[in-house]
């Protein structure tokens, strides 16, 4: 073989060879297809200032939770750390000031109280959530108008 026809043929299977890795690169080809989520949280009417909102993987679907922090009563999951195409379960909860007033506890002056902090969302939509959606893979938009029990 001469030195050209021996160069042309090395060339043509290397070229052969990296065809099929260079297709198989990509976005979409390094883990299950995720996606992004996005919307706007109510409570009794009113937007959640301060929260936060996960998805939960629910019956087959398999991948990590996802989730974002509501500020303002939106919401943004980004595709990269959204989560992956399937059902999920939809936790949503918020601390603040319940209109409680507790004692200080051991570390305040006796008989003074305190704010109490606690959640503000009832059970049924994070520890015992009852909400669902369907993530596909485009952007989805899901938008939660939650009540008080």
């Amino acid at each position: 073989m001469t030195e050209l026809n021996w160069k042309t043929h090395y060339l043509s299977l290397l070229a052969c060879l990296m065809v099929p890795l260079l297709v198989g690169c990509g976005f979409d080809n390094d883990g299950p297809i995720r996606a992004a989520v996005s919307g706007n949280v109510t409570f009794d009417g009113k937007p959640i200032e301060n929260g936060v909102i996960e998805f939960i993987p629910n019956r087959q679907t398999a991948g990590p939770s996802a989730g974002a922090r509501i500020e303002n009563g939106y919401y943004d999951v980004p595709r990269a750390k959204g989560p992956v195409v399937g059902s999920y379960l939809v936790r949503i909860s918020s601390k603040g000031p319940t209109g409680r007033r507790v004692s200080q506890g051991s570390q305040g002056v006796a008989g003074e109280t305190v704010a109490e902090i606690g959640e503000l969302i009832p059970a049924n939509f994070n520890q015992k959530t009852t909400l669902e959606r369907e993530i596909e893979a485009k952007q989805n938009v899901f938008d939660f108008d939650l009540e008080s029990e």
